[in-house]
């Protein structure tokens, strides 16, 4: 049997962590513009090959943009200058 963490040893972990982060990609329009070219060449295979043509040139041209993007932006983009303590683990009912 294994005994789970309490919460004086969960909460040491997180201080001992307090300047780690949990690295995020920066957010990018390509994933919605390939997606939206998909059912463009689905319309486009019932209706009009011209259209699945148009369709796939979506879906090339939002797949080579979202291969050639960078994966982080600049970190002046996330910098604040708020210097009020993060609330993103906030504890509860501790004084």
């Amino acid at each position: 049997m294994r005994q789970i963490a309490t919460a004086e040893e969960i909460m040491a972990e997180q201080e001992r962590n307090a300047d780690a982060h949990i690295h995020m990609p920066s957010p990018s329009y390509w994933p919605i513009v390939l997606a939206f070219g998909l059912p463009v060449i689905t319309f486009g295979m019932i209706f009009s090959h011209l259209i699945a043509v148009f369709g796939a040139v979506i879906v090339f041209f939002a797949a080579f943009g979202w291969a050639l993007e960078p994966s982080t932006a600049p970190a002046s983009d996330f910098e604040t200058n708020n210097s009020a303590p993060s609330t993103e683990l906030d504890t509860v009912g501790k004084s």
